[in-house]
């Protein structure tokens, strides 16, 4: 009993509300505090709080230090400016040492929104630190102007239920208030919003049966022009179910191919798109990433999603349309913060690749009409998945070459993730630095070495290879292989703009030339095309026997007596004996301006790094064939300075 006796002044102070608040703040300040070191020391950022720390912070630690031990020391009343003083002198200093907690969490959540846990528990327990002390100073002040009573009958009896559960309530309460505040202000700070924002305009859906087919023969009319403001090193086309798909920094725009109209448009709103680098050896930019499925019926694009109301938010989002409509059928957001040194969006670390019915991104495989997740991808190699049109319904890795050898492209069927079909003695583009595989419509092409002169570039004997069947059958071998004949390696443009496979033909190394490694041609000079896929024959005909657009030889020159409004006129000569196609030029579609170097010069399709922007871009599409070039330079009449592209569709 006489034990308990001594422990009743003890209760009788703890069962005080304001004791009791400041012990509960204090030993919750303790905690937070521990836990926020805790945290540091596993690595979570803690920001440059140097930085943010002010002189001001310095001496009102030193203050803090010096007036708080005066205040408890205390044994009589002091005056009202000096009570003041001891009461605010904790709270003010926690603040002061928490602004620099504070304005790193600010800098770091206005850059990308991130919110720093570690820095909001360090002002956590710095306030409740400061709520303790000036609590318990409050206690003091009051026990000197107003001794408690220490009479027997209030000392002898103990404390009622009900004045412990308010004692409680009272030591809970500052973590509560601080919590409450934290989680207030938390709730009203908006988090950056990364879901992709666009300006559409959509169309109606048609029949299957009044989707237009893409031309195979030689065009024989222009059906229909139009021109677009824009630089064309930044414009990417793709064919559509019913024309040409067109995307530049605007946004990507599609156009009936029978008749030049506008079908759908699609602008991402707060967002970039991204860009895929072919020649990482010069730096060379090319246009923006566009993958078509091998049906044509599905479009897919990556772009670079920013919230304005922070510097640096973002996230990579995939977007896929419907070709026919505009619609978007699904869209698939990852975190990607990749960029250039110059500032510029890229594309290095996404993987893209459609077939009719599924998408690859990276290692995720999502259904093309509502994304749903069909599995992932597993691999072990090095480096990204090639990006572009695989199979039908096939997959296509990144090619693996063992030493000097051709690589071994293995093959994934859509409907079996877990398959690896390899297929050796892949032929690649000739002009690329990278091993840049060619797959068109299905189509991919296969290489055996052929004896060649030491001085003179590697030939090859090209085979084509459907790589859907290959993956039906499980083996390369047991499929047929179509014969191309001998050849330098592919031509990836041609083959594009031909929307078939078409080889490079063979030629002998310039005079004065002594390196056989990298090939020692230049792309200036015809012929470009040797050998050209005919897939519904399954035949390959030579360049000058196929009326392929691939084989086609293009030419500009003065125009002739017939047509004495045109400024130049365009050639199209096909092969296989089909007639050439002239197209008369206005002046305002005027080849930059600028006379041709000389009648008849050739325009080229083939892939060259050092190409400029008069360079023609042709591609098959649904209805008509697309052939683009830049017709005036420097056309815009506002601030930004474009180019006028101009676009003729032929068939």
């Amino acid at each position: 009993m006489a034990r308990f006796s001594r422990l009743l002044p003890l209760l009788r102070r703890l069962s005080d509300p304001m004791t009791a608040a400041a012990i509960g703040a204090l030993a919750a300040s303790a905690v937070v505090l521990a836990w926020a070191v805790w945290r540091w020391a596993e690595g979570e950022r803690l920001g440059e709080l140097w930085t943010y720390t002010s002189q001001l912070t310095v001496v009102t630690i030193v203050a803090t230090v010096l007036i708080t031990p005066y205040g408890f020391k205390q044994e009589k009343p002091q005056g009202l400016a000096s009570d003041i003083a001891l009461l605010s002198t904790p709270i003010v200093a926690a603040g002061l040492i928490s602004f620099p907690f504070l304005r790193s969490w600010r800098d770091a959540y206005l850059l990308d929104g991130t919110r720093q846990g570690v820095q909001v528990l360090a002002i956590a327990g710095l306030l409740l630190a400061g709520i303790g002390s000036t609590l318990l100073m409050a206690r003091k002040i009051r026990t000197v102007r107003r001794p408690l009573s220490t009479g027997r009958s209030k000392a002898s009896s103990p404390p009622r239920r009900r004045r412990w559960a308010l004692t409680c309530l009272a030591a809970c309460a500052p973590a509560l208030a601080v919590a409450l505040v934290i989680a207030t202000v938390g709730a009203a700070l908006p988090s950056p919003n990364l879901s992709i924002r666009a300006k559409q305009t959509l169309t109606d859906a048609v029949s299957q049966d009044n989707l237009p087919a893409v031309p195979t023969g030689a065009p024989t009319e222009s059906i229909w022009h139009a021109s677009l403001l824009g630089d064309i090193t930044d414009l990417t086309m793709a064919a559509g179910a019913r024309g040409p798909i067109l995307m530049t920094n605007n946004g990507l725009t599609a156009l009936d191919g029978n008749d030049g109209s506008i079908l759908w448009t699609y602008d991402a709103l707060d967002a970039g798109y991204l860009s895929t680098l072919r020649d990482h050896s010069t730096g060379t930019r090319s246009p923006y990433m566009l993958v078509s499925s091998p049906d044509h019926r599905h479009v897919a694009f990556a772009a670079r999603v920013f919230d304005p109301r922070f510097k640096e938010a973002s996230a990579t989002t995939v977007v896929i349309l419907d070709t026919m409509t505009g619609k978007t059928t699904t869209t698939y957001q990852f975190p990607q913060d990749d960029t250039d040194t110059d500032g510029k969006i890229s594309s290095k670390e996404i993987t893209l690749q459609l077939t009719d019915s599924a998408a690859l991104i990276n290692h995720d495989v999502i259904a093309l009409d509502g994304g749903r997740h069909l599995g992932r991808l597993t691999s072990d190699m090095d480096g990204p998945l090639p990006v572009g049109t695989a199979g039908h319904s096939t997959f296509a890795l990144a090619p693996e070459r063992e030493n000097d050898s051709l690589p071994t492209l293995t093959l994934v069927p859509d409907s079996d993730l877990s398959a690896r079909i390899p297929v050796q003695s892949i032929c690649l583009e000739l002009f690329t630095p990278m091993d840049e595989m060619v797959i068109q419509d299905g189509w991919a092409a296969t290489c055996s070495e052929k004896e060649a002169p030491e001085d003179q570039p590697q030939v090859w004997s090209i085979s084509a290879i459907n790589i859907d069947e290959v993956a039906a059958a499980g083996d390369a071998s047991a499929v047929e292989q179509i014969p191309m004949g001998e050849g330098l390696g592919m031509n990836s443009v041609a083959s594009a703009a031909a929307n078939t496979l078409v080889t490079f033909p063979v030629r002998e190394m310039e005079e004065g030339s002594s390196d056989t490694t990298d090939p020692p041609l230049s792309s200036e000079d015809p012929p470009w095309a040797g050998t050209v896929l005919d897939p519904s024959a399954r035949t390959a005909l030579p360049a000058e026997q196929s009326s392929s657009i691939g084989a086609a030889t293009f030419t500009h020159s003065a125009p002739s007596g017939t047509m004495p409004d045109a400024v130049y006129e365009l050639n199209i000569a096909p092969g296989g004996g089909a007639s050439p196609l002239t197209i008369p030029i206005a002046s305002t579609q005027s080849f930059d301006q600028d006379p041709p170097h000389s009648d008849l010069e050739p325009r080229r399709l083939v892939y060259n790094k050092m190409s400029g922007k008069s360079d023609f871009r042709v591609l098959s599409t649904p209805g008509c064939i697309v052939v683009v070039f830049m017709s005036n330079q420097n056309a815009g009449t506002d601030s930004k300075i474009h180019d006028e592209i101009a676009i003729y569709a032929v068939r």
